[in-house]
């Protein structure tokens, strides 16, 4: 199964909520969300397993109010107001854009999904900060069930900075956005995790083809951009194959994302259980 992207349709296709509703019947245990926005992603982890703390990582400021709002009477959650990274310090981190969707700017005025490191920049208004970074081997000392990432491109930088964690078998499912970089899957297989992708989200062009792609539902994007959920037909599953793909389905069909699940090769077993009740759960 290494050197495999596998196919998790038929792990998370059948689920409401994706990875998140299999939380419920995973043992308690740390958990991390790192990109954490305005929360939601935290209060889905709370509302699935109220036994197990969360720290979550949010260096926008913007965001840092909905956030607490949400979860400040809330014991188990600690809000890190930084970036998560290779190494301590202070990074520049830009904001292209706050939220444009009109749902979006009745609930979380000010709040933005987009923000990112992004060291070339100087500083520049609201637009361009210094926030605090730190690696996640310098937060976390004990075991990790689950982590979160999704921080606009700078995945590598949050798992260079997890490798003591990842070392010691320290994290068992790491829940990470795949943002067109064929070097994150070759580390994650390096790391000798098992990887599943997940539900796509796809943003077609003007004259997208949408061939070999099963739409499951449309979305609106926080940006205000008209998208798609879907699932791709045959994607390859040997890495440097399904990155090639990407490529080309990027030009035929228009930008897209998944996140992959990459579980710790040992903790497979309780994955499969795991899915198993939760699917059960969903078709009563």
């Amino acid at each position: 199964m290494l050197n495999y992207i596998n196919s998790g349709r038929a792990l998370f296709g059948p689920l409401k909520n994706g990875v998140y509703d299999i939380i419920p019947f995973l043992e308690p245990g740390l958990m991390i969300d790192c990109g954490a926005a305005v929360g939601g992603i935290t209060a889905k982890i709370r509302a699935n397993s109220p036994e197990s703390p969360v720290i979550a990582f949010e260096p926008f400021p913007g965001n840092h109010r909905h956030f607490e709002k949400r979860h400040a009477k809330d014991p188990l959650v600690t809000l890190c107001k930084a970036a998560v990274g290779a190494k301590p310090g202070k990074v520049s981190f830009f904001t292209p854009s706050i939220v444009r969707s009109a749902a979006r700017k009745k609930t979380t005025p000010g709040a933005s999904f987009v923000g990112r490191i992004d060291e070339d920049r100087a500083p520049d208004g609201d637009k361009v900060i210094k926030v605090d970074v730190y690696p996640l081997d310098d937060i976390c000392r004990d075991g990790v069930r689950f982590l979160k990432i999704d921080i606009q491109g700078g995945e590598l930088d949050a798992l260079n900075g997890a490798s003591r964690l990842i070392k010691a078998q320290a994290i068992d499912i790491i829940y990470i956005e795949l943002m067109r970089s064929p070097d994150l899957l070759k580390k994650l297989v390096a790391l000798e995790f098992i990887l599943f992708d997940t539900e796509y989200l796809v943003t077609p062009k003007k004259d997208s083809d949408l061939t070999g792609w099963r739409k499951t539902r449309e979305t609106i994007l926080s940006t205000g951009q008209a998208s798609i959920r879907a699932w791709p037909d045959h994607a390859p599953s040997e890495i440097d194959k399904y990155n090639e793909w990407v490529v080309k389905e990027t030009e035929k069909a228009g930008s897209f994302t998944t996140d992959i699940v990459a579980v710790r090769k040992a903790f497979i077993p309780e994955l499969l259980i795991a899915c198993g009740k939760a699917q059960k759960k969903a078709n009563y």
